[in-house]
């Protein structure tokens, strides 16, 4: 009887709020359409859209009921600060919470109020099932390492079940981390995936064994662009790099698609590769994020921004659902794509059309060239920004990973410069 009362009180509140904030998404969509290099108005529509998918997808639902009743949050579903309600209705919200023993209210500076949860109702407290907590614990996929100790370090061991983010300008490296971060996760004997929209399979598998080459063929490396002009002339030591492909199981644990175009078709592969994961974890790569298509007909046409939403949440859904880790590589909105620098780091509203995704994600990356801009024979520096990290840390400005990028075999090695 007290779940079902409080879902009562959440929703009525709510219901209200569902109507005045898809009011502010409309208004908000209609400013930024009218004004689209106007970076406040696509700020404002994003946030709009947030506050909408948070009431749709979460307050509005049992389970955020039951988070409330049994604490179990994480740092966007605190009702300690539930941005999608106005001041006025979290008043209501923290005293409904008082009077039925869920905490006490206290009064902020501006007059509104808190809720410290300071009291906890017996009857909660008992049903609590430790044993099933730990169980539960005790079964998650162990993180995938993506090879970049810097990056494994900040993230808490590597990628885990839920949405990776991965942006960036053109010809920054993201393609090239995204598939080196595959090819080290099946290395290691995890069921991986790499779904390409925009190059077919021939050619990532020539990038595949040119950092292989790189890798364990060192005096025999190849640029994987000299094998794809010439290569009758590089079929030496593309032989040597696929034996080596050979040895380490590689067709055992890593798949190429070139022809996927559908979420709903990733879905199915993403759902195979949950069947082949031994509980050591399984990775799917999509490269290129924006480049799928909605799951129906229906849904196709919708505007840009609509289409963009509609994969975005699809995807991160998948990874949830599956418990596969997924590293998508997404655009940058033209804010992310104007020189961010230390000084001016990149920031999660930067990624292109992505609404509330890249604040739900379980992480969310920016690659971006090095301060100093050196190359020195196809090598130039570049810096990964961590600008979320679920179970690690961020980065900020200068404290961003160092890499370089070795532009002719497609690797980043963590480093300052090429010249060191």
């Amino acid at each position: 009887m007290l779940r079902e009362t409080m879902f009562e009180s959440v929703r009525d509140i709510t219901d209200e709020m569902m109507k005045e904030t898809a009011a502010r998404v409309d208004e908000a969509r209609d400013h930024e359409r009218a004004n689209p290099t106007d970076q406040d108005a696509v700020k404002a529509h994003d946030d709009a859209l947030f506050d909408y998918e948070y009431l749709e997808d979460v307050i509005h639902t049992d389970e955020e009921v039951d988070g409330i009743i049994s604490g179990e949050y994480d740092e966007y579903r605190s009702y300690r600060n539930l941005p999608a309600l106005t001041w006025e209705n979290q008043d209501k919200l923290y005293r409904w919470l008082e009077r039925n023993g869920y905490g006490r209210c206290r009064t902020l500076d501006n007059g509104h109020l808190t809720i410290d949860r300071t009291i906890k109702p017996l009857e909660v407290a008992c049903n609590t099932n430790y044993q099933e907590i730990l169980a539960r614990l005790s079964n998650r996929p162990r993180p995938i390492p993506t090879g970049l100790e810097p990056l494994d370090a900040m993230l808490g061991g590597g990628l885990e079940p839920g949405i990776t983010l991965l942006g960036g300008a053109p010809a920054q490296g993201k393609s090239a981390l995204a598939l080196e971060i595959a090819l080290y996760s099946a290395i290691h004997k995890h069921p991986t995936i790499y779904v390409s929209t925009e190059l077919p399979n021939d050619e990532v598998l020539a990038r595949v064994l040119s950092m292989i080459s790189v890798m364990y063929c060192d005096r025999d490396s190849f640029a994987y662009g000299n094998a794809l002009r010439d290569a009758d002339s590089y079929f030496t030591q593309m032989s040597k790099a696929m034996d080596k492909f050979y040895q380490l199981h590689l067709d055992d644990y890593l798949a190429l698609y070139d022809d996927v175009l559908a979420v709903d078709e990733v879905d199915g592969i993403s759902s195979d590769l949950a069947a082949a994961n031994d509980g050591g974890g399984a990775l799917l790569v999509i490269d290129h994020l924006h480049e799928l298509e909605p799951p129906s007909t229906e849904l196709r046409s919708l505007d840009e921004y609509a289409t963009e939403q509609v994969v975005s949440k699809a995807v991160m859904h998948m990874g949830k659902s599956h418990s596969v880790a997924v590293l998508a590589v997404a655009e940058l909105n033209k804010a992310g794509l104007d020189g961010r620098t230390d000084e001016k780091p990149p920031t999660l509203v930067d990624f292109k059309g992505a609404g509330s995704i890249p604040y739900r994600s379980v992480n969310a990356l920016v690659i971006r060239k090095g301060d100093d801009d050196c190359s020195v024979g196809g090598m130039t520096t570049k810096r990964l920004d961590v600008l979320k990290a679920r179970h690690g840390s961020t980065t900020r400005g200068r404290d961003a990973i160092p890499l370089v990028l070795d532009g002719p075999h497609g690797l980043l090695t963590p480093g300052r410069s090429p010249l060191r």
